[in-house]
């Protein structure tokens, strides 16, 4: 049993680890290149039709559009689930999911994203070389993917670390409960525990898929 969960843990955790360093420090967006150039041309285009001179500035940003990121992130949860053994520890099965659903998710940012470039008085900056430019975007992005599996886990696992159990059909702890005369047993007699827990759940996903919407986009790149 040791050896199976020090197994999942190299190939669910550690890799994904080493898999986003190593992309990070030799990877190449390829996408996010053209996509940049594409939109640097088209402003400079914009500048010469506009007989814009050196006092054009324009300013081109990679950014991850709503449903994209939903998209993404609904993707990767079924990869996850489907790759993790159904007998696997359930804190190694966790921990390799959060793990490598952030290393598939940052990769997803950089191939899902959108350039546009826009007249907006900042321009591109100079001073920062393309490939420092390449380089930061890749790990903005990675970061981006992994923070937002820490939202994921802390949406998850902080109402059960403050008390919120699922026992049974007749008691979802502290909310649902056949036993309790206040609001709990109140819930129970209207709609029953289990109807409580899967809107419970619901609710969380659609938090979960908003927050994550939100990082995503807050994260653009600009050049």
């Amino acid at each position: 049993e040791g050896s199976k969960v020090a197994v999942l843990v190299c190939v669910g955790v550690l890799a994904p680890l080493l898999l986003s360093c190593a992309y990070v420090r030799r990877g190449f967006p390829t996408s996010l290149s053209r996509a940049l150039r594409a939109s640097t041309l088209e402003a400079t285009s914009a500048a010469s039709s506009v007989g814009g001179g050196e006092g054009f500035s324009y300013h081109c940003t990679w950014k991850v559009l709503p449903s994209r990121a939903v998209i993404a992130s609904l993707g990767a949860s079924i990869i996850v689930f489907m790759l993790i053994p159904s007998d696997a520890d359930a804190l190694a099965a966790w921990a390799c999911y959060f793990t490598s659903k952030g290393c598939i998710l940052g990769f997803c940012f950089l191939g899902l994203g959108a350039a546009c470039a826009s007249q907006d008085g900042r321009g591109l900056d100079r001073s920062i070389s393309r490939r420092a430019f390449f380089w930061r975007a890749r790990l903005r992005m990675v970061l981006c993917g992994y923070t937002c599996e820490l939202v994921e886990a802390a949406v998850i696992w902080l109402p059960q670390c403050g008390g919120l159990y699922w026992a049974s059909v007749m008691e979802l702890a502290p909310l649902c409960s056949d036993r309790s005369s206040g609001l709990p047993g109140k819930l129970y007699a209207l709609c029953g525990c289990n109807v409580v827990a899967w809107l419970l759940l619901a609710s969380a996903a659609l938090l979960i898929l908003a927050l994550q919407q939100y990082i995503s986009r807050r994260t653009a790149l600009a050049q």
